[in-house]
C-alpha cells in the first residue's frame, strides 16, 4: 500500500489561498498585480479548477454539525468530485503552477502557510484517495478524514480558527465572493493610500507571514532599533517638553517589541502607530 501524501501544487484550495493572499500582498505594496489576472483566468465560472474550488470552500465552509451530518457532507462531497474530469483538472493546474512560476518565485509565492492548511490537505487526501487508482494506508485515508470531521464539528482541539469576514465570504456565491474581495482591496488601496512606505511594507510581510511566526518576528525586530533611531534623532527637533517625554516612552515601550516570541495584532497595530507618529512629527518639524 501506497503512503497518502500532500501536494501543494495539486491542491487547489491551497492554490486558490496563495494567490489571494499575493493579490493582497501586491494591492498593499502598489503594485500591479499579475496574481489577479491568473486568478480570473484559471478560477473564472465553468473552469474545472472552479469547480473543485467550490468543493473544497463546501467543507471548509460547514462548521458544527452533527458527526453524522458532517460525514453525510463528505461523502456527498467526495461523490462530486468524483464526476469532475481528472483531464481538465490535471491540465489546468499544470498550466496555472506553469504561470504562477514564470511571473513569480515559486518558493517564495509559497513560502506562508493558511490557517486552514491542514483542513485544505486533509481534503486534498481524502479527493486523492478517491479517485486515483492508487491503493492507500488505511490509516493515511482515516487521519485525513478525522481530521475533517473534527474540523467541521467544531471540535476545540483541532478546528481551525477562521476569520469572521471570510467566513461571510463563504456563504456567498463563488463569482459574487471573487468580485467582492477585488473591490475591497481596491477600495483599501484607495483609502490607505496615504500609508508610508514603511507601513506597506509592514503590512505585506505581515499578510505573507502571518503564519510564520520566525520570519515575521525577524522582521519585526529588525524594524524597532530603526524606529527607535529615527524617533531619538526627531526629538531632538521637538521643544515641547511634554511632547519629548512621550516620545522617549514610546521609544521605551518598544524595547519590549525585541523580545516577542508570538506575533499579535497589537505589536502590527504598535508598529503601524510608531510610523504614523513618525510621519506627523517630519510634518511638524518641516512646518
Amino acid at each position: 500500500m501506497k503512503k497518502l501524501r500532500h501536494s501543494k501544487y495539486k491542491n487547489t484550495g491551497f492554490l486558490y489561498e496563495m494567490i489571494v493572499r499575493q493579490i493582497t500582498a501586491d494591492i498593499i505594496s502598489g503594485k500591479d498585480s499579475i496574481a489577479e489576472s491568473i486568478l480570473a483566468k484559471y478560477f473564472r465560472k465553468g473552469q474545472e479548477l472552479n469547480k473543485e474550488l467550490q468543493l473544497y470552500q463546501a467543507l471548509l465552509a460547514k462548521n458544527n454539525l452533527s458527526e453524522s451530518k458532517t460525514n453525510s457532507l463528505i461523502d456527498t462531497v467526495i461523490d462530486a468530485r468524483k464526476r469532475l474530469s481528472e483531464h481538465k483538472l490535471h491540465k489546468e493546474k499544470f498550466e496555472l503552477v506553469r504561470e504562477i512560476k514564470n511571473n513569480y518565485n515559486i518558493d517564495e509565492f509559497f513560502r506562508s502557510q493558511v490557517p486552514s492548511y491542514r483542513v485544505l490537505a486533509s481534503i486534498y487526501k481524502l479527493f486523492e484517495n478517491a479517485t486515483s487508482s492508487e491503493l492507500y494506508k488505511p490509516n493515511d485515508v482515516y487521519s485525513a478524514r478525522n481530521t475533517l470531521l473534527e474540523s467541521i464539528t467544531g471540535s476545540p482541539v483541532v478546528a481551525e480558527k477562521r476569520d469572521a469576514l471570510l467566513e461571510a465570504f463563504s456563504k456567498e456565491d463563488a463569482d459574487i465572493r471573487n468580485l467582492s474581495q477585488f473591490v475591497f482591496l481596491k477600495r483599501f488601496n484607495e483609502k490607505y493610500k496615504s500609508l508610508s512606505t514603511n507601513q506597506k511594507k509592514l503590512l505585506s510581510e505581515y499578510i505573507n507571514n502571518v503564519s510564520n511566526t520566525n520570519s515575521l518576528s525577524s522582521y519585526i525586530k529588525g524594524e524597532v532599533p530603526k524606529i527607535q533611531k529615527t524617533l531619538k534623532r526627531l526629538s531632538e527637533s521637538v521643544k515641547d517638553e511634554v511632547t519629548i517625554i512621550k516620545l522617549n516612552e514610546v521609544v521605551k515601550q518598544l524595547d519590549t517589541a525585541t523580545h516577542i516570541k508570538v506575533i499579535k495584532e497589537n505589536h502590527i497595530t504598535a508598529l503601524m502607530q510608531s510610523y504614523e507618529l513618525i510621519k506627523e512629527l517630519r510634518n511638524v518639524i518641516k512646518g
